[in-house]
């Protein structure tokens, strides 16, 4: 593996029926990298424009024909008559495609849950991107939050499909899912993130506040109950992909994928249980450093209890966050020639997530909302948040992590739009 790819693996670690708008078919002969891309970019804004995500079986499969059609262009294009930009394009484009295409034929939609609540969080970064600046909007805004009960009602059905073909999240998974709609639901519908996107002045205020109250929130409601009283009770109890019909050939899938690389599960195992010795022997030698009183076990018994380790209030542990990141933001010149427009806040994972969520995360920034970069910290439950956590995390989560990630990807000019969005 090349030094370069190395550093963008270590960068990307951590409803409406409408009809798909494609190009006329393709002709070969005639065929060009530029035609593909266009062909690919109408077929996402074609799905962007659904109210909600649809997995309904006749649009899946359209999906699937019209990304084949780009596929096997791609594969028809001569290498030599491409430039360099346009290589990487192709190459990228491929990626994209591989991936989207093996989804649609695992079925990855008959699961859409994962521990963060998966689907269900979507619609939160989803809805957090919002504008209402025009009466369109407001209209859009409006007929979204109407039709939220029939995309749950789609769900469940896609769910119960997913469980009589062996493709079912494990009972820890909807738990945790539960977990967040019991988080969601003791919020006031007057503070909740689907009423946020607007100020109480706002014209449409009453009636999207209604919305929420009469559509929104029993949506919710239902959505639990079918959680509790039928899909936990056919759930699984063992975790993991492999419990699932064709989750090893999954799980092979996601390494191939997030590696860029042909490499086995097994040899990614391997190679983390090298990296585990050589962080435990770089740690014990650091444990005699100190000239620490006690073994290992001890030492990370005093990290885990010793209360100079924690924040006492969740803004100690934001303001611990953002000194890190600031500092390491002067440090950015020395490194990197080229740094993104775009400026970076640290805030708190919000409430509707917390409980279930990871430590941080990265939510990017965007010049059409007039939204910064956000580096997220979760304050719930300090005393699972040490200190000693954070210089890793806002390294990775904000600079020159994902921050200069995305947003150097989002500010590239005469590129493809696909290409702004990995």
């Amino acid at each position: 593996m090349n030094f370069r790819l190395f550093l963008f693996l270590i960068f990307c670690s951590c409803t409406a029926k409408q009809k798909l708008v494609v190009n006329e078919p393709f002709v070969e002969s005639t065929m060009t990298i530029q035609k593909l891309i266009v062909d690919f970019e109408a077929i996402n804004k074609s799905i962007s424009e659904s109210l909600w995500p649809r997995n309904d079986q006749s649009f899946l499969e359209e999906k699937r024909l019209k990304l084949q059609s780009v596929q096997e262009g791609l594969l028809n294009l001569k290498e030599d008559s491409l430039n360099k930009d346009d290589k990487i394009n192709k190459d990228l484009l491929s990626l994209i495609l591989d991936d989207q295409l093996f989804h649609l034929d695992f079925q990855s939609h008959l699961f859409p849950l994962n521990s963060e609540g998966g689907f269900l969080t979507d619609i939160l970064y989803d809805v957090r991107g919002t504008k209402l600046a025009t009466v369109e909007d407001q209209e859009r805004y409006m007929a979204k939050l109407a039709q939220l009960p029939y995309y749950f009602n789609e769900r469940k059905s896609q769910m119960q499909l997913g469980q009589s073909l062996n493709k079912s999240s494990p009972k820890l998974v909807v738990e945790n899912c539960i977990k967040v709609i019991d988080q969601f639901l003791k919020t006031k519908a007057e503070y909740s993130f689907y009423v946020h996107v607007m100020n109480r002045d706002h014209k449409a205020y009453d009636e999207v506040l209604a919305l929420v109250k009469n559509e929104v929130y029993p949506a919710y409601e239902d959505f639990k109950t079918f959680l509790q009283e039928d899909y936990l009770l056919k759930a699984p109890e063992k975790v993991g992909i492999s419990n699932i019909a064709e989750g090893k050939k999954f799980y092979e899938q996601r390494v191939s994928y997030f590696t860029t690389d042909e490499i086995s599960p097994e040899a990614v195992f391997e190679i983390g249980k090298k990296e585990v010795s050589r962080i435990r022997r770089e740690m014990e030698q650091i444990i005699a450093d100190l000239n620490f009183d006690g073994d290992y076990a001890a030492f990370l018994d005093f990290l885990r209890t010793d209360e100079q380790f924690y924040a006492k209030t969740k803004q100690e542990l934001l303001e611990r966050a953002a000194w890190i990141t600031k500092e390491m933001e002067g440090m950015l010149p020395k490194y990197f020639g080229l740094l993104p427009r775009m400026p970076l806040t640290v805030t708190p994972v919000p409430a509707a997530l917390a409980p279930n969520y990871t430590g941080g995360r990265y939510s990017p920034g965007s010049y059409k909302t007039y939204r910064a970069g956000q580096y997220w910290v979760n304050t719930f439950d300090l005393p699972s948040r040490p200190f000693y956590t954070l210089p890793a995390l806002s390294l990775h989560e904000g600079v020159p992590g994902h921050h200069l990630q995305i947003m150097l990807a989002a500010e590239k000019e005469n590129v493809p739009a696909f290409r702004n969005q990995i």
